[in-house]
């Protein structure tokens, strides 16, 4: 996919490019066309623009640019995704898709960007996430049933369905374990940030709880790699009393049947704040 990287730094540009460009993206470097010549050539055709307002004390020239090249896309109906670190104001961007995002963590930020551009690619101009899922195929596993897919899909349903934006391909440049889904609630990406989901299907276990214990220590491993807000196990079958966690990274787990119960309950996000302080306090 071709992209466009404004900032208002060119330590945020750079950054951002790096993190675009490993995941097999091109890059276009605004600076290297200006502004005013975006106005009137032809040659300016990119699927995404990716704006980063990093500086604390922007130049005016600088900003301005920004601002020049973020109307333009949005003129072409041009998908544009507003990356900004926490506290900077955006008035004169209201309404575009918006991101708290911290340069120094790389790999949170790759997967919110991936999540933005798959939107795009789904047909989705100017939300970070589309509804409309297309579900990679299931990693190679042992355990894996003909079933999981369907049960991954309906789990991700359901977390589109309650709002959340929903990324379906999820770290495919790290290890073969790697969760299944990853979503964030926009607006409360500061305070929840990303939760990585792993589904797992228990129906013919002989021995579920183990499974959920295996699946939540490995689950652990990827939060604290990613530094993601709350890993989430999602299981088929009945509900069991909540664990001790056997590790220090924030895990839940919780059954497909409680996870929709949970929804006509509550909005999503007061859920997940349960969730991460029951694994806080110690459970899972």
């Amino acid at each position: 996919m071709r992209v466009l990287v404004t900032a208002d730094s060119v330590h945020a540009r750079r950054d951002i490019q790096a993190i675009l460009e490993f995941g097999g993206h091109r890059c276009l470097d605004s600076t290297e066309m200006g502004a005013g010549a975006l106005l009137s050539t032809a040659l300016w055709n990119v699927d995404a623009v990716v704006c980063g307002l990093f500086s604390a004390r922007p130049q005016l020239q600088q900003r301005s640019a920004v601002l020049v090249e973020v109307g333009i896309a949005l003129g072409r109906d041009t998908p544009v995704l507003l990356l900004t670190r926490e506290g900077i104001q955006t008035p004169a961007l209201t309404g575009l898709p918006r991101i708290e995002a911290s340069l120094a963590d790389p790999e949170t930020l790759a997967l919110k960007l991936d999540l933005f551009l798959q939107g795009v690619s789904g047909g989705v101009p100017r939300k970070p996430a589309s509804t409309a899922l297309n579900l990679r195929k299931p990693k190679p596993s042992p355990t894996s049933r003909v079933n999981g897919p369907a049960l991954e899909k309906a789990v991700a349903e359901i977390l589109a369905g309650s709002g959340s934006a929903v990324l379906t391909e999820v770290g495919a440049d790290f290890s073969n374990v790697r969760p299944d889904l990853a979503f964030y609630l926009e607006g409360r990406e500061a305070d929840l940030g990303l939760i990585l989901v792993e589904v797992k299907q228990l129906s013919s276990s002989s021995d579920a709880q183990r499974r959920i214990r295996d699946a939540s220590f490995e689950l652990a491993h990827y939060v604290a790699q990613t530094n993601a807000g709350l890993g989430l196990v999602v299981y088929d079958g009945k509900s069991f009393a909540r664990q001790p966690r056997t590790s220090g990274s924030l895990v839940a787990a919780i059954s497909l049947a409680e996870l929709r119960h949970e929804l006509t309950l509550r909005p999503i996000g007061d859920l997940i704040g349960r969730l991460r302080n029951e694994a806080i306090q110690g459970l899972h």
